[in-house]
């Protein structure tokens, strides 16, 4: 997974309407969050997989009890909108904006693949897997292996990049990413200033009611283990992010409970150091640890 990038952007974005972008193979079609290209063709599964999106970011609004935002009704801010070159139409397709908790927000546009091979071989990185959110765009300095095409349809702001064959936890972690950010902005907070392991322990908590029960208890006793030996003060390296940060959020949710928990975002991106002081005992002691750090 990548760590999200917020930038924030109130210009129209337009995307891809050249020339060489005229011969891209990718179908557009529209969805009730935005857009879905589907690179060569629409597969048979279509239909499938956009419910299985939808109803995946519907779990990870609703864990923290907010809905999905629904497409904004006109007359709306046209800067808010997406435009991407349809090849079937040879002009712009827009993409409008959402309405979201009281205001119109940006679209999102998934670029969704057959396989986790033509999503690596479109993006240029063999480290993909599954899905990922991506929160800026996607253009040649952030992907610069990437094939052109995605350059010009993924210029937007809400991207969500996926595989068929992502499981419906993957998803519900990558759509909880962009609850936070949206959440985030919503609140005038700056969500890539969150710790990496509150940003991840989010998306690992709210997609935690559909995994193994095996691998909770997995997670669990890994927070464990990294616990014996450090103290959240430092950072956290690699994939120990999710389990450490699983574990801490899942316990301020219980304690604190979902508004309680986004409620402290703001302290979280701008103080972490008094949070962590705040309630890493607490969370120490209900993985079996010490309150104490070790020295």
């Amino acid at each position: 997974m990548i760590r999200t990038i917020a930038i924030i952007c109130a210009a129209v974005v337009l995307i891809g309407f050249s020339a060489a972008a005229q011969t891209v193979p990718y179908v557009l079609s529209p969805w009730q969050c935005g857009v879905i290209v589907w690179p060569n063709e629409v597969p048979d599964y279509a239909d499938h997989f956009a419910q299985r999106l939808t109803e995946a970011a519907e779990a990870a609004f609703g864990f923290w009890g907010y809905p999905l935002p629904t497409t904004a009704d006109k007359p709306y801010n046209e800067s808010n909108c997406v435009l991407i070159f349809d090849p079937a139409t040879q002009a712009e397709y827009v993409v409008p904006p959402l309405k979201w908790n009281g205001s119109e927000v940006l679209p999102v546009v998934v670029l969704a693949f057959s396989s986790e091979a033509a999503m690596r071989a479109a993006m240029g990185s063999t480290a993909l897997h599954g899905a990922f959110w991506f929160s800026g765009p996607m253009n040649r300095l952030s992907f610069p292996q990437a094939q052109p095409w995605v350059w010009d349809v993924g210029g937007g702001y809400r991207n969500m990049v996926c595989a068929s064959s992502a499981s419906n936890a993957t998803l519900i972690h990558e759509w909880a990413h962009w609850f936070t950010y949206q959440w985030g902005y919503s609140e005038a907070i700056a969500p890539h200033d969150l710790p990496d392991y509150i940003i991840e322990g989010i998306a690992e908590a709210t997609c935690a009611f559909v995994e193994d029960p095996n691998d909770a208890v997995y997670g669990r006793l890994q927070a464990y283990s990294w616990g014996l030996n450090k103290c959240l003060e430092g950072s956290i390296q690699g994939v120990m992010q999710y389990p450490v940060g699983e574990s801490l959020v899942s316990h301020l949710v219980e304690t604190l409970g979902t508004d309680g928990f986004l409620g402290t975002l703001s302290d979280w991106s701008t103080q972490a150091w008094f949070m962590v002081d705040c309630y890493q005992p607490e969370w120490r002691i209900s993985l079996g640890l010490p309150a104490s750090c070790p020295e």
